[in-house]
């Protein structure tokens, strides 16, 4: 996605400022319980702007000793140290949030310069080259402030400008409304599980007794076995050799992250630690069980397919069926109990190891209520799946397109687009 621009350039540092974050205070830590007072980390961004699933909060208290290093939806963010390079703008309910040391705002922008069409060109390859050429330092690389202020920037007529901002984000606003449509189906298959498996207000429920077992009370008939009695953990390492010729969808914790479906890869690139999927399965991330990644992998055209080894490949044996299996890793009932088997001496490094997994207890119910709770999840989870390809067409739409307004190679002068900023 290389950009040549026709536009003239100005330096960063000449349409705004630049500001830093704050680490914080000794001894404090971010919190998972909701305040009035966000924390953004550098785990919060993402390529294509802010991940609100995990955003963890400040007290008050410690508020007040950083309270002037916060960001509003009016800026521009960029990470500075890790992941460098991620840029954004945070929506308007995060507008006020703490900002953290590794990222850096560019405030105060001028009048002539619109804030998305900053953002936009920063995600460009000529942006993203002109960022990372700016970063310093080997043992731990970090992007000086001073030196994004140095950044150029082709800036084209402002109503220009806001043609391009408002064409992006357009393909950025259908993306949000899909992921929004994923995770209200994704609630809604997850109620189900709980309504009739946690709650057990399943079909008939009226006339089953509750009897005590080894996980408590269930529903009487049901079985209570170890997940290795359903579970089957594949381990088919593939040679990277093997196929020099074919293409593969790559399923990855950092596709999963992003809410991308599986990029793909040519064979001759692939490494080592990579698991071929050849059938339908379920992927379990092992690593930071406290952040569930749960996949209902479905393996390409080609029937192959491959997965990073920091997923467990999970298949069903009779009678679980995988939709059951899927709604299984997706509970939190089930995640409580993943976490608890965490290993590692950091949060960021935890992993549970499979075979403790395969040991766990689990009441399972009859074959029958199994097979209609397929039947009545089924339909959601297809449709989060085609909602992820129409993102991900979106997704390459965009970033063709991206390249070309910011380059000037489509001529948006004659465009019926209002001028006011896009939101």
């Amino acid at each position: 996605m290389s950009v040549n621009t026709v536009f003239p350039s100005v330096r960063i540092g000449q349409i705004a400022q630049v500001r830093g974050g704050k680490r914080l205070p000794k001894g404090k830590l971010v919190q998972d319980e909701p305040t009035s007072h966000p924390y953004l980390r550098v785990t919060d961004f993402r390529p294509d702007g802010l991940d609100r699933t995990n955003i963890s909060y400040i007290d008050p208290e410690t508020y007040q000793s950083i309270k002037r290093y916060t960001i509003t939806a009016d800026e521009v963010y960029i990470s500075i140290a890790g992941t460098i390079g991620l840029v954004g703008i945070v929506p308007e309910a995060l507008s006020g949030a703490n900002l953290t040391e590794n990222a850096a705002k560019i405030c105060q922008i001028a009048p002539s310069m619109d804030k998305q069409y900053l953002m936009y060109f920063l995600r460009t390859d000529l942006g993203q080259a002109r960022i990372l050429s700016k970063v310093g330092g080997v043992a731990q690389p970090k992007l000086a402030l001073y030196r994004i202020e140095e950044i150029e920037v082709p800036i084209p007529p402002l109503p220009t400008q806001r043609k391009i901002a408002a064409i992006l984000s357009a393909y950025d606003d259908l993306i949000e409304v899909n992921t929004r449509r994923i995770a209200i189906l994704e609630e809604m298959a997850r109620g189900l599980y709980r309504e009739w498996f946690v709650r057990f207000r399943f079909p008939g429920h009226e006339g089953v007794r509750m009897v005590e077992s080894a996980v408590g009370l269930a529903p009487e008939g049901w079985e209570v076995r170890p997940l290795a009695d359903f579970v089957r953990i594949r381990r088919d390492n593939i040679n990277p050799g093997q196929f020099p010729d074919e293409t593969f969808a790559h399923f990855s914790i950092p596709a999963y992250d992003e809410g991308r479906m599986p990029l793909l890869e040519k064979g001759e690139t692939i490494k080592s630690g990579k698991f071929l999927l050849s059938q339908p399965c379920v992927l379990l991330s092992k690593l930071n069980p406290r952040i569930p990644r749960v996949w209902f992998a479905e393996p390409e055209a080609t029937n192959r397919a491959i997965s990073s080894s920091e997923f467990l490949v999970l298949t069903p044996r009779s009678p679980v069926n995988r939709v059951f299996l899927y709604a299984i890793c997706s509970s939190q009932e089930f995640l409580d109990v993943f976490t608890g088997l965490a290993l590692g001496t950091s949060t960021s490094h935890q992993w549970a190891k499979p075979d403790d997994l395969l040991k766990l207890l689990w009441a399972v119910p009859s074959a029958s209520l199994m097979t209609e709770f397929a039947r009545q999840a089924e339909p959601m989870l297809d449709q989060m799946s085609l909602l992820r390809q129409k993102n991900a067409n979106l997704h390459r739409t965009r970033d063709l397109l991206l390249p070309r307004l910011v380059a000037g190679e489509v001529n948006v002068s004659k465009l019926e687009i209002g001028e006011g900023r896009a939101t």
